[in-house]
């Protein structure tokens, strides 16, 4: 047991022994390993972490060219897109404005055969209406006339004095009258057209009666507006007169203007029809043109109807007519005739004129109202009226 346990101390001293032997061993060895690997391992581990670096420096570089690859791709894809985009925008509003354009000519196409097609109606529907009108008119005529001729004979049987026939109405319009062609005004205004107009009107004062006697209720004011290739004292103003004078007097309606002066009598003559002892106007028709208001004898007439309680009744044929303050200013140089202008402004203004709006040339159906409304201020005594009525021709019966 001793020597076991002298062996057991011995040995135990010896593991002991052995044990520090193996450590001091060992602890250089670790001392050595240390001592190299604080020497070594900054340096490895500052490799490492470079090489850790430069690779995370890459992947961070990669990884940005991708991204940057890949935002160039979108953007690149959304710009082609956005080309697209506008591209058909763009072809649609190309598409839109080329419909709207084939759309709005359609419509403008449309319109204008509309257009058209309606002043082509309203052309030829008043024609047909003043053509039926004088027609029936030119019946009644003729029926008077059989009429006045039967009275006649009973007059001469019975050894009575017969009443003189009245004029032919070869001044009536013909069958196909329309107004441009009535009051159509030639080019050029020769003297030897003007004596033609002149002597044309006064072969229309009544059979048996002088001018010096010839007192109508119905008078004409017109300017005669002569142009630069007109004769003196001629211009279109002259044949609108005559040819109102033509149409009333087809109608049995007398009336007198500037044109039935005869050669060598003064013009002034005109102003007793207005004025004088024996005056009969009712009725002054005033033909509205520019050279209306640029002729001072014109507004001497006007004036004087105002004054003397006659009716006006004007008659557009020309539009654009000057305004107020344009209106005879060359002739006003003191009070009194600006009055006279005043007054004869004030009074035409508050009359609408025929036709209202448009002229005799754009309103062809307007003659029929300016005869109705001649008719309906004069007392014209037709002759042998009674007669025509008591057979149903009378003029009632040819309007329209």
């Amino acid at each position: 047991m001793r020597r076991r346990a002298v062996l057991g101390a011995t040995a135990q001293r010896r593991q002991r022994a052995f044990a520090r032997a193996i450590r001091n061993r060992w602890g250089k060895a670790a001392q050595r390993q240390q001592r190299w690997f604080a020497r070594w391992l900054p340096h490895m581990w500052d490799k490492a972490a470079a090489a850790k670096v430069a690779a995370d420096k890459a992947k961070r570089a990669a990884e940005k060219a991708a991204a940057e690859r890949a935002a160039a791709e979108r953007a690149a894809a959304e710009k082609a897109a956005a080309e697209r985009a506008a591209a058909e925008r763009a072809k649609a509003a190309a598409d839109k404005a080329a419909a709207d354009k084939a759309a709005a000519d359609k419509a403008a196409a449309d319109k204008a055969a509309a257009d058209k097609a309606a002043a082509d109606k309203a052309a030829t529907e008043p024609q047909d209406l003043v053509r039926a009108m004088l027609e029936r008119l030119a019946a009644a005529q003729g029926a008077a006339s059989e009429q006045q001729d039967t009275l006649r004979a009973m007059l001469e049987r019975l050894g009575l004095r017969a009443p003189a026939p009245e004029p032919a109405p070869t001044t009536a319009p013909p069958g196909d009258w329309k107004t441009r062609k009535l009051f159509e005004v030639p080019g050029t205004i020769t003297e030897q057209m003007t004596q033609g107009v002149k002597d044309q009107v006064l072969s229309q004062l009544p059979e048996g009666v002088p001018f010096e006697n010839f007192y109508p209720e119905a008078v004409i004011s017109y300017a005669s507006g002569k142009r630069p290739q007109d004769c003196a004292g001629a211009g279109p103003g002259m044949y609108y007169a005559a040819d109102l004078v033509k149409l009333l007097n087809g109608r049995g309606v007398q009336c007198f203007s500037g044109l039935h002066v005869p050669p060598g009598k003064d013009w002034k003559t005109f102003m007793l029809r207005l004025k004088g002892h024996r005056e009969r106007a009712k009725v002054l028709i005033v033909v509205l043109t520019k050279a209306l208001f640029e002729s001072k004898p014109c507004l001497d007439e006007i004036h004087t109807a105002v004054k003397k309680g006659i009716t006006l009744l004007p008659i557009y044929f020309e539009e654009a007519l000057p305004s107020k303050p344009n209106q005879w200013t060359k002739f006003i140089k003191d009070a009194d005739t600006e009055l006279m202008v005043l007054d004869v402004q004030e009074q035409l203004g508050k009359i609408n004129g025929i036709p209202h709006p448009g002229t005799v040339f754009t309103v062809p159906d307007a003659m029929h109202r300016i005869l109705i409304e001649v008719e309906k201020h004069v007392g014209a005594q037709r002759e042998l009226r009674s007669a025509v009525s008591a057979g149903h021709h009378g003029v009632n019966d040819c309007q329209v």
